[in-house]
């Protein structure tokens, strides 16, 4: 269905349709199984490694918005208490 959506999409279109696909499907709880299926399809049928998601393609969009969902949790739980510390202390340089 994914593939059939991103087919008939322009390319333009990929960022908005691959954002708006992963916030669905991860909040449903699906999107590490959809991620695993596409990027290992990426894998395989591509032709020349050394241009593996450099594409513009819905698997590369998908990817980095996964990533960045998947990530949020640990990145706030890892370093929020230290941002919040040197910004109490006056340490934190806001560009």
């Amino acid at each position: 269905m994914i593939s059939a959506m991103a087919a008939s999409c322009k390319s333009s279109d990929n960022e908005t349709l691959g954002r708006a696909l992963v916030y669905v499907l991860y909040s449903n709880d699906k999107c590490a199984a959809a991620m695993e299926y596409m990027l290992s399809q990426t894998i395989l049928y591509t032709e020349e490694r050394s241009v593996l998601f450099r594409a513009n393609t819905m698997e590369a969009k998908m990817f980095k918005y996964y990533a960045m969902l998947a990530a949020a949790p640990f990145l706030w739980e890892t370093l929020a208490r230290f941002v919040w510390e040197l910004q109490r202390d006056g340490k934190l340089i806001i560009i």
